[in-house]
């Protein structure tokens, strides 16, 4: 499957997971076991294929505080991309964790990042 991703990698921090729902909805990955966001941009068109950010955070819940459509909306910048924020805490370490298999899992469920 081809996808085109920009990962990004930001320090810890922590914030409430309830927050999603202004960026995002939460899911839970049936290949990963990992909860994560997905969110897509204003002007989403499930038609067009879609760039995807790969949104990796250094801890706790961070995935809500820095995530990158957050920001772009407080600045009013264009934001055209879906994001992926995966949630990995505790024992938790990105080089253990199947990030193909979740992004393959997410592209097959959207057809317009595959």
């Amino acid at each position: 499957m081809k996808y085109v991703a920009f990962v990004i990698f930001l320090g810890y921090s922590s914030t409430c997971i309830s927050q999603s729902d202004e960026i995002g909805k939460s899911y839970k990955s049936e290949t990963t076991g990992l909860n994560y966001i997905l969110s897509f941009p204003d002007k989403y068109n499930n038609s067009e294929k879609n760039p995807v950010i790969l949104f990796l955070h250094g801890g706790d819940r961070s995935n809500t505080k820095h995530h990158p459509s957050k920001y772009a909306k407080k600045e009013g910048i264009d934001f055209p991309f879906i994001v992926i924020a995966p949630h990995c805490t505790g024992g938790c370490s990105w080089s253990s964790v199947d990030l193909d298999g979740l992004i393959n899992e997410i592209a097959a469920k959207t057809p317009s990042i595959s």
